[in-house]
């Protein structure tokens, strides 16, 4: 149903979109970029009219990757193995462009996530050295003590 609205009204949504939309989006960016009080910078923008089947497909992929990530929740079998065989970097990226966002603007970087794994094992390790410098003064205190008691009743 979809191809045959496409191939019926497509061609309209997508003329309209081009002779249309793209430039009234045009004026009412130059309007407010010309605005001094306006926070709007025409320099950075670029319009890309998403129209007809495209459209469409962008909700369904969405649509289709929420399902699959409540099958994989739904299925204890699952949940073992999805750690091994799921790339969730690819899963990010694909629930990223479905939702018509830039792709990689939200992803941290390789060395982004090396830099957090380093820090995070600097932390770890420097909570575990805080913690054996811990036990190693309270045994020592602990000695100190039986020591000082042991003198007390010999004497």
């Amino acid at each position: 149903m979809a191809n045959d609205l496409e191939t019926s009204l497509g061609g309209v949504y997508s003329l309209l979109s081009q002779e249309f939309q793209f430039p009234l989006a045009r004026l009412v960016l130059s309007d407010l970029s010309k605005d001094k009080d306006s926070p709007v910078d025409a320099e950075g923008f670029e319009f890309t009219p998403v129209t007809g089947i495209e459209a469409l497909g962008r909700n369904n992929d969405l649509e289709k990757l929420r399902q699959f990530s409540g099958i994989l929740q739904e299925t204890p079998v699952l949940q073992e193995s999805i750690g091994q065989k799921f790339n969730v970097d690819n899963y990010i990226e694909d629930i990223t462009i479905a939702s018509g966002l830039p792709s990689g603007r939200y992803t941290k970087t390789p060395e982004q996530q090396a830099q957090d794994q380093q820090e995070a094992q600097q932390a770890q390790l420097a909570m575990q050295g805080g913690g054996a410098m811990a036990q190693s003064a309270g045994q020592a205190a602990g000695q100190q003590m039986v020591g000082g008691q042991g003198g007390q009743q010999q004497g």
